[in-house]
This record gives structure tokens, C-alpha cells and sequence, in this order.
């Protein structure tokens, strides 16, 4: 048995050159290539899409807002030794600053540091621009307040440094994501 449907000798997608003594050009090679399935917004032609792991937009809010999570966070729940007799300690000399200031605190700032991603999300949450920016203010003022009633006095323990490093993280990303568009009269 053979592949021949023509019954030329010959396969079905290739036919001989014509008699004159030129060369046909060679059969068209089959080029599959995935294009984007929404168009560009300038009107250009659409780009191939790349293959690989789903693209992640890091502005520097986000990122900012993130290093603010992790820094009150790890702040408030590492244990750490004191260097002057800070209070409480644990059985093991040992210091936290959730412990020093009571979880209602604790939670307020870890409220308020993840509260400076909301511009971040703004889309996925369906947040106004405006009620947006109003929570971030709020969230920042609270960082700043909790830093200055609970962290400045005990600012020589490295949970200390990173509470620092985290409001500064918050207050650093509600201020690239403040609107800066001219207010409407």
C-alpha cells in the first residue's frame, strides 16, 4: 500500500516542474503562531504572544506595600533580646512586641500596612479612585500614629528597625499612589 491518491507515483501535495525549465517555488511552509486575542488600544498590529509564566506588573506602590506588610508584620512577631530591660519579656528573656502592646494594636497596624495595597487592587475589589486614596490617607496616619505611641519607644530593638522600615514601606507607597491630577473646580 501506498500514500498515492493520484495515481501518478507521486504524493497528492507535490507536483512536477513544468516542462520549460524553470523551478516552481518551493511549497508553502505551514507557520502557526499565537496571536493576543485582545487588540492593541494604539491600533497597531497585534504582537505574538509570548509563551511562559503569567506577566506581573511590580509598580513600585506595590512593592512598597508589600515591604510595609512584611516589616510590621515580622516587627510585631519576632522575638528579640533587649538591650536595656524592655518590658514585657517571655520566660526566656525574650521580647515581642505583639506582647508589649496588645493584640488590639498589633492588629490595627497590621490592618493599616495592608490597607496601603488597596490602590494596588483597586480594580479587583471595585474601589472608587477616590474612596481608594481616602482608606490609603487613613492607613498611613494610623502607621505613623501606632509607630510613634508603640515603636519610637522601644526603637533600639531590631523589631523595632523593621516596624520603621515597614511604616516607611506604607507611607512610602501611599505617597507614589496619591492622584496627581489636577482637582476638579
Amino acid at each position: 500500500m501506498s500514500d498515492d491518491t493520484t495515481g501518478q507515483g507521486t504524493p497528492p501535495s507535490w507536483t512536477p516542474p513544468p516542462p520549460g525549465g524553470s523551478t516552481p517555488p518551493p511549497p508553502p511552509q505551514h507557520e502557526y503562531q499565537v496571536v493576543q486575542s485582545n487588540p492593541d488600544p494604539t491600533g497597531s498590529t497585534p504582537q505574538p504572544a509570548t509563551k511562559g509564566g503569567p506577566n506581573v506588573n511590580l509598580s513600585p506602590e506595590i512593592v512598597l506595600g508589600i515591604v510595609a506588610v512584611l516589616g510590621v508584620v515580622l516587627g510585631l512577631v519576632l522575638k528579640v533580646e533587649p538591650k536595656f530591660g524592655a518590658s514585657p519579656t517571655t520566660s526566656d528573656g525574650k521580647v515581642k512586641l505583639w506582647d508589649a502592646m496588645g493584640w488590639p494594636w498589633s492588629i490595627l497596624a497590621i490592618v493599616a500596612a495592608v490597607a496601603t495595597l488597596v490602590p494596588a487592587v483597586r480594580g479587583a475589589i471595585n474601589v472608587s479612585e477616590k474612596l481608594a486614596s481616602t482608606i490609603t490617607m487613613v492607613a498611613a496616619a494610623a502607621l505613623v500614629f501606632w509607630w510613634v505611641l508603640f515603636v519610637l519607644p522601644v526603637i533600639s530593638l531590631s523589631t523595632g528597625f523593621l516596624a520603621t522600615v515597614g511604616v516607611a514601606a506604607g507611607v512610602g507607597a501611599v505617597w507614589l499612589s496619591r492622584d496627581t491630577s489636577p482637582a476638579e473646580s
